[in-house]
């Protein structure tokens, strides 16, 4: 039941990711028109789209951890502690935010470069504040699958051959 409270637990972030997905398109599209602000705004979208694959993957290796070790004490914790519950929250907000910030994008697009570009600078310090919100849920993802990773790491080492263990003495004592 843990497992699946883990995996379930980060769905609110994975709504989030798609979100964001959706606001980078958005963005490249305005860009292209935004006449001095496109390195900018295109750069952003980049930013986006690798929170959104980011999120991907750490779903996935949190998936496969879960499967692979379900007696995991780190995931008895994750799943006690509502540490992903939590992080559900805070991406359900940054969600809100990045879909009204598509509906600014959307709304400032225009055939005239000069027309966006300065339109985008009115908008432009709200949109970009979604950056730092996303790169948090992000870290704070990174910590979990870090974690989970040095679980892996622990019990694998435990399971290792007596000979292994001894070679693996000899490489702490050269370090």
């Amino acid at each position: 039941m843990e497992v699946l409270g883990v995996v379930g637990g980060l769905a609110a972030v994975l709504q989030l990711a798609n979100a964001a997905s959706r606001c980078a398109s958005t963005l490249i599209r305005f860009s292209k028109n935004a006449g001095s602000a496109s390195l900018e705004i295109a750069h952003l979208a980049n930013q986006i789209n690798t929170f959104h694959q980011s999120v991907h993957v750490a779903h996935l290796a949190l998936s496969r951890h879960c499967s692979a070790y379900t007696e995991s004490p780190v995931i008895a914790y994750i799943a006690s502690s509502d540490l992903l519950g939590g992080l559900g929250d805070e991406s359900r907000y940054v969600r809100t935010q990045v879909k009204e910030a598509r509906k600014r994008i959307v709304s400032m697009e225009s055939k005239y470069r000069l027309w966006a570009a300065i339109r985008w600078s009115f908008s432009r310090d709200s949109i970009l504040g979604l950056s730092p919100q996303m790169d948090s849920i992000k870290h704070s993802l990174t910590l979990v699958m870090q974690t989970a990773q040095l679980e892996v790491m622990m019990m694998e080492r435990e399971r290792l051959s007596p000979d292994m263990g001894v070679q693996i003495a000899k490489w702490d004592e050269d370090m």
